[in-house]
């Protein structure tokens, strides 16, 4: 395709994929939405009476996907939409804090959902994940605790010895 002045546009991205790239992006908030508003529900918050229609949105959703992409959204899309392990939605780690409360988190989700359904040994699983995350939490602020205790030390020798080269030593009594 040339314009008038003899450029040529090249488009990459039909109607369609355009279309369907944007109901993805629709369904992937509509299910963020609703799998949030789930789990507020599920811990004892939330907006219980927003379910149904969160849930027909989303429905409509896929649909719509479907009749732009000529399939349903792949099980990657959704994952990318939804797991807090995902590309868009896992949190940027820059410590061991940070991946212990995921442990945490993630524990705290797999206990959640094995209680909804019965599932013991996957709340097992769910516990175990749960209490390395709290075990580790708790080996960071040992550390930091034997940390700052070292520290302290060394400050009070410190003054110790600049305070100790300026005083008369004491002498015991009774002599």
């Amino acid at each position: 395709m040339t314009d008038d002045d003899g450029i040529r546009i090249i488009a990459s991205n039909s109607e369609a994929e355009l279309g369907a790239r944007l109901a993805l992006g629709d369904l992937s908030f509509n299910l963020r939405e609703l799998a949030a508003n789930m789990l507020r529900v599920v811990r004892g918050a939330g907006r219980p009476e927003n379910l149904g229609r969160q849930m027909a949105e989303v429905v409509a959703l896929y649909a719509r996907y479907r009749d732009q992409a000529g399939a349903y959204p792949s099980n990657y899309d959704i994952h990318q939409a939804i797991s807090l392990r995902s590309e868009g939605n896992a949190r940027k780690h820059t410590d061991k804090w940070s991946h212990a409360i995921d442990d945490i988190v993630q524990g705290s989700l797999q206990i959640a959902a094995s209680q909804l359904l019965g599932q013991s040994t996957q709340e097992a699983a769910g516990e175990s994940e749960l209490m390395e995350g709290v075990a580790r939490i708790e080996a960071i602020r040992e550390a930091n605790r034997l940390e700052a205790l070292e520290r302290r030390r060394s400050e009070l020798a410190f003054s110790k010895s600049k305070s100790g080269a300026k005083r008369k030593p004491v002498r015991p009594r009774g002599e």
